[in-house]
C-alpha cells in the first residue's frame, strides 16, 4: 500500500487519488436527473463504517449508484474496508488539507500556535501566532475541530465541481456521515420525494429523524415539509442548484464562529438564503449507530446494542417498504431562530482557507502556504 508515516509519500498518494478519481468495480452509474450520488464523510472508526457498508450492501439500487467517500485521514484498516467492496461503484477522495498531511503546520496545529486556554495577555507577552483572535469564548484554535467545517465544505465542493465525471451531473447528492445506517428503500424514497420537488419549493431532503427511532411504522407514508435548522433530521440530499446557493453566502458560512458546518449553515439559511425549505419522510430511513462516541455519547451504549434495534426495526417493517406512492400533504413551519455560534471557529486563517476552498486548489494551497511562510518569519 503506502508508508502513512512518510509525508512525502502520504501526499503523493492523496494527490494521485484526488486526481485520477478511479472508480472501482464493473457497474454504470445512474448519472441521470434522478440519479443519486451517495458522499460519505470518513473519520476514524472501522467499525461503525463496517455498519455503513454492510447497510449498503441491501439497498435496492446501489449497483446503479456512485458512493464516494472523502476520508480526513488514512488509514489502512478503514481503506481496506472501502476497498473491499464488490457490490456497486464506489471512488475515494482525500481532503487535501488534513491534520495528518500538515503535522506542525497550518491548517494542522502550528508550532507556535497558542494553547486553547491559555489567556490573551498570557498568549500576547510569548507572542503565539495567533494571539489576537480567541474565539467568541476566548478560546484559541484547534485543528481536530476546525477540520470538521473544512473537510465538509471541501468535499461537497469537490465533488460538484472536480470530479470529472460529474460535471454535468443534474441528480442529488446525499451526504452522510460513515456511523450512519440506511433501510433498504432509502433510494426508492429518494426517486419518489424527487418527482414531487420538481414541481414544487422544497430544496433539500432529509432522510432521517434526530432521535434513533420516533416510533412511525413505514405504513406511514407521510412526508413533512418543513423550514431547515439545525437538527432537523440527519441524512440531507440536494441539488447542485442548492449548492450554488450556499456557495454564494461564502463569506458568512467561513466567517461564522462555530467549527460545526450544520450551525454554520444554519447562519447562511437565516441570514443569506432567507429559508431553506426542506422535506422529510416521517418514518426515518437513516439512523445514527454511532451516537455512543463523542458528542453523542450515552451511558451504558454501545453500537452493537443500537444496531439490534435498528435490524429489529427494519424487520418488522419489511411489509412497508418500497410504498408505491408517498403522501406529501403534511407541512410544519417552524419558525427558524438566528443563533450567535457555538465558537471554536476564530481565527483568521481558517476563514481565509474556507474562502480559498471554494475557489480553487491553487488558492487554498497559496493561502496555507503563506500562512506557514509567515508563521517561520517569527
Amino acid at each position: 500500500m503506502f508508508n502513512i508515516n512518510d509525508k512525502e509519500e502520504l501526499n503523493k498518494f492523496v494527490q494521485t487519488a484526488n486526481e485520477q478519481q478511479t472508480i472501482r468495480n464493473h457497474f454504470s452509474p445512474d448519472l441521470s436527473e434522478f440519479g443519486v450520488v451517495i458522499l460519505v464523510q470518513v473519520h476514524k472508526r472501522p467499525g461503525d463504517l463496517r455498519i455503513l457498508i454492510d447497510s449498503l450492501k441491501s439497498v435496492k439500487g446501489i449497483e446503479k449508484t456512485l458512493v464516494v467517500f472523502s476520508h480526513d485521514v488514512v488509514l489502512p484498516e478503514v481503506h481496506k474496508l472501502i476497498q473491499d467492496i464488490q457490490f456497486c461503484p464506489v471512488m475515494q477522495i482525500f481532503f487535501p488539507y488534513a491534520i495528518q498531511l500538515y503535522d506542525g503546520r497550518f491548517p494542522g496545529d502550528s508550532k507556535n500556535d497558542c494553547p486553547r486556554d491559555i489567556s490573551m495577555k498570557k498568549a500576547k507577552e510569548i507572542k503565539c501566532n495567533n494571539a489576537d483572535n480567541p474565539d467568541k469564548f476566548k478560546h484559541y484554535r484547534e485543528a481536530k475541530f476546525t477540520q470538521m467545517k473544512h473537510h465538509w465544505l471541501w468535499k461537497i465542493h469537490f465533488v460538484f465541481n472536480n470530479v470529472k465525471i460529474l460535471q454535468k451531473f443534474k441528480g442529488m447528492v446525499l451526504r452522510l456521515d460513515n456511523d450512519y445506517y440506511l433501510a433498504p428503500d432509502i433510494l426508492h424514497i429518494i426517486t419518489l420525494m424527487r418527482k414531487h420537488s420538481m414541481e414544487h419549493d422544497e430544496n433539500m431532503f432529509i432522510l432521517g429523524n434526530h432521535e434513533i427511532f420516533s416510533g412511525e411504522s413505514y405504513s406511514d407514508v407521510s412526508v413533512i415539509s418543513n423550514n431547515w435548522f439545525t437538527g432537523v433530521g440527519r441524512g440531507m440530499a440536494f441539488t447542485r442548484e442548492l449548492w450554488q446557493q450556499i456557495v454564494a453566502c461564502i463569506d458568512i458560512f467561513c466567517s461564522f464562529d462555530d467549527y460545526n458546518w450544520d450551525w454554520s449553515l444554519h447562519k447562511v439559511v437565516t441570514d443569506c438564503i432567507k429559508g431553506l425549505k426542506v422535506m422529510k419522510p416521517k418514518a426515518s430511513r437513516i439512523f445514527h449507530v454511532g451516537q455512543c462516541h463523542g458528542f453523542h455519547k450515552h451511558s451504558m451504549c454501545t453500537s452493537e446494542e443500537i444496531l439490534t434495534r435498528i435490524t429489529k426495526y427494519l424487520r418488522t417493517n419489511k411489509e412497508f417498504m418500497f410504498p408505491h406512492k408517498l403522501i406529501f400533504d403534511k407541512r410544519i413551519n417552524n419558525a427558524v431562530n438566528n443563533v450567535s455560534g457555538y465558537g471554536g471557529w476564530g481565527d483568521p486563517r481558517d476563514y481565509k482557507l474556507c474562502k480559498a476552498i471554494v475557489s480553487s486548489a491553487s488558492q487554498a494551497e497559496h493561502v496555507i502556504r503563506s500562512i506557514n511562510k509567515s508563521h517561520q518569519l517569527k
